[in-house]
């Protein structure tokens, strides 16, 4: 039976998958790395790495050496072991990207320690400094192995030989500090030493050095160096495909109302697999998905407010004066749910119903206008109280008597809204449908020129409680109110469920419980009152289950807003924070050199 170890050599990249012997177990005393970057942009790897078998494991007679890259070439490459060469070097069978070395008749058996070299040049693997326009970058980290594997602790030694001409002080580390700056054989070298260090992870390090010496480099962006961590990092693209299904399920569900479960499950399983054969596909497939949202979000919103029935408009009808704010709301074609908001602050306004609770949002209707009376009794009720009930809102009436303590978010209004939207497009034949959305609009934009140019609070407050429902028909009307609180005006509603002094007023210190205000009870709609939809027979009230969706998109799109990539810092330019240079040399670099076979 064979027997493997794997050497997953990683410089800039991350190393190929490894398979191990389930009865291997070996020790690595000490392991010297050796680089030397040449001018083309290649680099020459020399490894001697010291391997103890341990007594009761299997002989170690093949040793599977992982590349960075599938573009190396076997002729380059030198093996040996206890300085006896080894020519049996192919493709190995059992790592994506790497070369076998046989060890026989030389393998290492139980209870010896054998002294293994490996050598290669492997291409393209100097690259421009992205922090420095005149500096090239080489990162690497020596082999490690699976920790079920390796026992005890590993003396390491890392060495990057430059030309003579760079001087030792242009040698900047990345962010791991040198151990020894020194000249060796006519070359400077950075070191790195590392005493009782696991040889079961990896040791990353990191040299920048001026690029007068080499004849090219590969060049990298900061894109093309996120596009390199994106495609060599698959826990990476894992934590983000979740994040994108996520988002995916909920646009789904969504524009699906919450059916289409196989269809979504079919989905998934398509992209997991595309995902996996593609990084780019991956990469790509946020950005595709944000502008389809937003296509499906506005036609989505387009079709709820295409719910006019077809109206028999004239050209030269002219304006149709005299609707109700909500009737104006209707042939504008607000949303729906817009529009019953304003049927609900009309008669609270009115006095034909009272606020019994905030949040969620409930009333009960005045015992003068009870769904119990006749309709001919309502009115005659409102009469004498100085008001008047509009005919659509006597269905209205009628459904929340005997509901004052149900929200009105769980009540069906379907019904109502379709009688309303009847009333309101019969009210506007014979007139010009165009012509009367920009009289109204006009109107809105109007009353908040004369609300906004006010000075005097007083007469802002009487202004806001004569025209408020005019008011909240303009898109933005609830950031004019913030800013007003923010200034020091907080206007109250008059039909706001709790009292206290004053329907508007120059708020001395922050709003307190118990003071409702517009934006409270606007509030209690929030999460379901854009959410009636018209089918082609009747009004669906689909509240709960759109809240919920409603919710999840918003706080995902605060999470995509403030989402931001935070880059790897890299050192200062002209921080070498080394001083190393002029130490003796130490014992320990008696292990560096052509000297070194045995260390």
């Amino acid at each position: 039976m064979r027997q493997w170890i794997t050497l997953s050599l990683v410089l800039t990249v991350l190393a190929c998958p490894v398979a191990f012997a389930q009865d291997y177990s070996f020790s690595v005393p000490k392991l010297l790395l050796e680089v030397t970057p040449n001018a083309d942009a290649s680099v020459t790897l020399a490894y001697t790495v010291a391997f103890h078998c341990n007594q009761g494991a299997d002989a170690i007679d093949v040793v599977d050496m992982g590349l960075p890259h599938k573009d190396y070439d076997i002729s380059n490459m030198s093996a040996s072991v206890n300085d006896n060469p080894l020519q049996h070097i192919k493709t190995s069978t059992f790592i994506d990207c790497g070369v076998e070395v046989h060890l026989d008749p030389y393998a290492i058996q139980p209870g010896q320690t054998g002294i293994f070299k490996f050598a290669c040049t492997m291409p393209d693997l100097v690259y421009q400094d992205t922090t420095r326009a005149d500096y090239a970058s080489l990162r690497i980290t020596p082999t490690w192995w699976g920790s079920e594997y390796v026992t005890g602790t590993t003396k390491l030694g890392i060495v990057v030989y430059l030309p003579e001409s760079i001087k030792l002080d242009e040698i900047l580390y990345q962010d791991v500090e040198f151990s020894k700056k020194l000249n060796l054989q006519g070359k400077n070298a950075v070191a790195w030493f590392m005493e009782a260090v696991r040889a079961d992870g990896p040791h990353m390090v990191g040299v920048s050095f001026p690029k007068r010496e080499m004849e090219r480099v590969v060049r990298m962006t900061k894109l093309g160096l996120l596009w390199k961590w994106w495609t060599e990092n698959p826990a990476a693209r894992v934590v983000w495909a979740i994040f994108f299904f996520i988002l995916f399920g909920i646009f789904f569900f969504r524009q699906t109302n919450g059916t289409g479960i196989s269809v979504f499950v079919f989905l998934l399983g398509g992209g997991i697999v595309a995902f996996a054969i593609s990084p780019t596909l991956e990469a790509l497939a946020l950005p595709v998905l944000i502008p389809i949202w937003i296509l499906a979000e506005r036609a989505r919103k387009a079709r709820g407010r295409s719910y006019l029935p077809a109206i028999a408009s004239v050209e030269a009808g002219g304006i149709k004066r005299g609707l109700t704010v909500p009737e104006a709301a209707v042939i504008m074609e607000l949303p729906l749910g817009k529009v019953l908001a304003l049927v609900i602050f009309g008669m609270l306004k009115k006095g034909l119903v009272h606020q019994t609770a905030d949040d969620p949002l409930a009333v009960e209707v005045d015992e003068d206008y009870l769904g119990s009376l006749s309709r001919s009794d309502r009115q005659e009720n409102s009469r004498a109280n100085g008001t008047v009930i509009h005919a659509y809102e006597q269905p209205f009436l009628e459904k929340l008597t005997g509901n004052s303590h149900t929200p009105l978010a769980e009540l069906d209004f379907s019904e109502e809204m379709k009688q309303l939207i009847e009333k309101t497009a019969e009210r506007m034949s014979g007139f010009n449908l165009k012509q009367t959305r920009e009289y109204y609009k006009s109107i809105v934009a109007g009353a908040w020129v004369e609300a906004k140019a006010m000075g005097e609070l007083d007469a802002r407050t009487t202004f806001l409680d004569d025209n408020l429902l005019w008011l909240m028909l303009d898109d933005d009307y609830d950031d004019y109110f913030v800013t007003w609180h923010h200034h020091g005006y907080y206007y109250r509603p008059i039909w706001a469920h709790t009292g206290g002094a004053g329907l508007g007023e120059v708020a001395r210190a922050p709003a307190v419980g118990g003071q409702t205000g517009l934006r409270d009870v606007a509030a209690s709609f929030a999460g379901w009152s854009e959410n009636v939809t018209l089918a082609p027979i009747e009004l669906r009230w689909t509240c709960s289950k759109e809240s919920v969706r409603a919710q999840a998109v918003a706080a995902v799109e605060v999470a995509l807003a403030r989402a931001v990539l935070v880059p790897v810092p890299a050192p200062a330019a002209g921080d070498e924070r080394s001083a190393w240079s002029s130490d003796p040399i130490s014992p320990g670099l008696a292990l560096i050199g052509p000297g070194a076979a045995a260390i």
